[in-house]
């Protein structure tokens, strides 16, 4: 995205036009042409005759006030005059690079003032990222630039006279400045900012709200055909039952669950939460043998991930699979007692373990590590490059595996890393299970459906391909019940494009998606469904559907305790047969060089 500017008025100008003393040159700036001095005098004449006619209008203005028996006169707003045609014609761009801005607002001076945020896939940080926060930038029209005068904000804004600017740095704190080229802020003391709060009120505005928002986002206006003030009559007497904020989104559910569809949710608030302590987890599974806690599994992460670190398993640690845990900073541990009652609050911290071979203790030694607040992803990943691995011996190194854990930005991080670090290979699978959603995979599916336009030759005889990456030979997905949304919809343009078949279970059947709607008063969340797909029959599919298989595969929970994924090694031999007869259609070998010039 860009900044830019819309002239409103035919006759109007452009807020970068050039002024006089803009050009280089100090004759430039300091002389002034004979024209330019009899426009001066003229604009002398003219404010001194509107001089006049103000403080006429101003002695009237008085008058009038006094006749309005002491009560407040309204100021005269200036209508704003827009010319449509030829509108298109006047949007003038600010010099600014493309990059993601947002929450434009224009100071009392005449500066206008936004964040940048970094966009999205761009890079990949740490999980949370910078918080969604942006740096608060300031165009000057005199200057004709833009300067940074505050980094990392969630965000702001400016006052009603466009004299101040209130910023929320983070971390619920504020601070207040002028709204001027220089920030100088002053923080705000909340310490005793409180408010007092009626429940059952609050409550009740929360009723009411959550259903006056599903009647006026809903996608469908007439909600299905539903009688939705005969669902208030039926649940509002109810909110006089509630006797807690979580009561109240029990009830919330209950009354929005009517209509049926599947992104429609509500939650969060004014509930109860118990005071949080940090665990610290060292990224392994613990097995308890000869009374002490043993190493049975250690999550090596993923080494070219700077943000999936693994507490065990850095490179000189030394710690291996088989070796007992014998004590947390100094204290034993046994498995009597509760290992992870030893590593609270030491998230991020230095730890010293004592390990052995043994577990009588014979040859311990200390090791320093800092555990992690979750082992989610390293669990993740551990199950993700297994089933690339698993993929790669059943195929003898002829398919790749390319897992999505959802259709938004990790997801298509996921593709973009395991899919062109695997274009070598004739075939594909793409595991669409647990999918969470997010966006239409498009980039997915059209990169799957590249077509192949020719090959290349340089002087060294190195024949290459254009598209440069991609895998043109069989391929298939895997689809479980717990893929939906975006996890939906990738598997159906998977199969309406014709790349493959879907194997495993169907999708759980949610495409009636979310787009924004207002918070409630107390903080809790509504997301109302707000746009529903179709096909190009014309028929409303999927949701509460799902997209089926096409070769049905349960996933045998025996099997899986044995070690293996039976929806994994079906989609290795689907892929596989068909590559028996598919032939390669790139070319391996150049033509014949020309023997004649220009040819």
């Amino acid at each position: 995205m860009g900044l830019y500017a819309a002239v409103l008025r035919a006759d109007g100008k452009s807020p970068l036009e050039p002024k006089a003393g803009d050009e280089d040159g100090k004759d430039a700036k300091d002389k002034k042409s004979d024209e330019d001095k009899k426009d001066d005098k003229s604009d002398k004449a003219e404010k001194s005759e509107k001089g006049d006619k103000d403080a006429k209008e101003s002695k009237d203005d008085k008058k009038a006030d006094k006749k309005d028996d002491g009560k407040d006169v309204k100021p005269k707003v200036k209508p704003v005059r827009i010319d449509f045609a030829g509108l298109k014609d006047r949007i003038v761009g600010l010099p600014v690079a493309t990059a993601r801005y947002d929450d434009l607002a224009v100071a009392d001076d005449g500066a206008l003032f936004y964040v940048e945020r970094k966009q999205p896939g761009v890079s990949i940080d740490a999980e949370g990222g910078n918080g969604g926060k942006g740096d608060l930038y300031r165009f000057d029209f005199e200057e004709k630039k833009a300067k940074m005068v505050k980094p990392q904000i969630e965000g702001y804004s400016l006052s009603p006279d466009g004299k101040k600017i209130l910023l929320s740095p983070g971390g619920g704190r504020l601070e207040i400045a002028d709204a001027k080229e220089k920030i100088d802020t002053k923080s705000i003391d909340l310490s005793g900012l409180k408010t007092r709060i009626d429940p059952r009120a609050e409550w009740r505005q929360i009723f009411d709200e959550t259903w006056w928002m599903e009647k006026e986002f809903f996608y469908d206006p007439k909600l299905h055909g539903l009688d939705w003030q005969g669902i208030y009559q039926r649940y509002s007497p109810l909110v006089a039952g509630v006797q807690r904020r979580e009561d109240l989104n029990d009830l919330l559910v209950e009354m929005i669950g009517e209509l049926q569809v599947g992104h429609n949710r509500v939650g969060g608030g004014d509930v109860h939460q118990e005071p949080r302590v940090a665990v610290g987890l060292l990224g392994a599974d613990f097995s308890v043998e000869n009374g002490k806690y043993r190493i049975k599994t250690i999550f090596k992460g993923d080494r070219w991930d700077p943000y999936l670190k693994a507490p065990l398993a850095a490179p000189g640690l030394g710690v291996k699979e088989g070796d007992y845990l014998l004590a947390v900073n100094g204290q034993p541990v046994d498995g009597a007692h509760n290992l992870y009652q030893q590593l609270e609050n030491t998230v991020g911290k230095q730890v010293q373990l004592t390990v052995s071979a043994n577990a009588n203790g014979q040859g311990a030694r200390r090791v320093t590590v800092e555990p992690i607040a979750t082992e989610g992803r390293l669990r993740q990943w551990a199950w993700i490059d297994h089933n690339r691995e698993e993929v790669d011996r059943l195929s003898g190194g002829k398919i790749a595996y390319v897992y999505m854990p959802d259709t938004a930005g990790p997801g298509f991080q996921h593709f973009n890393r395991m899919f062109f670090g695997q274009v070598d290979k004739p075939g594909l699978i793409v595991d669409d299970r647990r999918n969470g959603g997010g966006q239409a995979a498009n980039y997915v599916t059209e990169l799957l459906n590249r077509a192949y336009l020719g090959s290349w030759k340089d002087r060294d005889g190195l024949i290459y391909d254009t598209p440069a990456g991609a895998i043109y030979g069989p391929k298939a997905m895997l689809i479980d019940q717990d893929a939906g949304s975006g996890g939906d919809f990738m598997p159906y343009a998977f199969k309406r494009t014709g790349l493959g078949p879907l194997i495993g279970k169907r999708t759980w059947g949610g495409l009636i998606g979310i787009s924004a709607n207002p918070n409630l008063i107390d903080g809790g969340f509504l997301v109302v469904p707000f746009f529903r797909f179709f096909t190009p029959e014309g028929e409303w599919r999927i949701e509460n559907e799902g997209v089926a298989p096409d070769i049905d595969v349960d996933l045998d929970p025996v099997a899986v305790n044995a070690g293996r994924d039976v929806q994994l090694e079906a989609g290795v031999a689907n892929v596989l047969e068909r590559l028996k007869t598919w032939k390669p259609i790139q070319r391996t070998t150049a033509p014949a060089m020309p023997t004649q010039v220009g040819k």
